[in-house]
């Protein structure tokens, strides 16, 4: 019986695995800055999706990305598949945008999530465009791929309920959050 399987950084593909990949309905998931990092490759990014492969984007972990800004690998995805190749026209802005919300949602199995819609879990973040970096303001998908960074989200709201907001996390004691990380990090080390 298959079950669903997200598979991230896929930079050792070939193109028997694509068809694999597609067969089995695989989400793969593009982890630039990790794949930078390490030096582990490019992702066949292009090839999955003129294969109609889902691909969302993700961090990774600490240990290969160091953060966890999803506007900086939004940016990363962006930019480096354009320099490889030499085709500034590679991924558009509408194919990102739709990696980082509609696939990602999907490639996790959630319903009524991943969009702006009527029905749609209430799932946004509120963005500070305030800023001297999004200015002048005439492209928005463009200014959320290429300007902008994590700290330029000023809400946070999840499911309908406001998860952070202008610096202060109302749902965590973030103090105590701190501390409990450095005790563990002692007892490590």
């Amino acid at each position: 019986m298959d079950i669903p399987v997200i598979a991230a950084h896929c930079v050792w593909v070939d193109d028997e695995d694509l068809d694999l990949l597609k067969e089995k309905n695989v989400t793969c998931v593009h982890n630039p800055t990790s794949n930078m990092k390490l030096g582990s490759g490019f992702m066949p990014i292009q090839k999955m999706l003129d294969k109609g492969i889902r691909v969302c984007i993700g961090t990774d972990g600490d240990a290969s990305n160091n953060n966890q800004d999803m506007f900086e690998e939004m940016h990363m995805a962006a930019v480096i598949h354009k320099g490889y190749h030499l085709d500034p026209t590679m991924l558009t802005n509408s194919e990102l945008l739709t990696m980082v919300t509609k696939n990602g949602a999907e490639a996790q199995g959630r319903e009524n999530c991943g969009a702006l819609k009527v029905g749609y879990k209430a799932d946004v973040i509120a963005i500070d465009m305030d800023r001297p970096h999004f200015l002048p303001a005439h492209d928005i998908p463009s200014l959320l791929l290429y300007s902008a960074h994590g700290s330029d989200v000023v809400m946070t709201m999840v499911d309908g309920k406001i998860l952070y907001e202008n610096g202060v996390f109302l749902t965590i004691d973030f103090e105590k959050a701190k501390f409990d990380l450095d005790a563990a990090v002692k007892r490590l080390f």
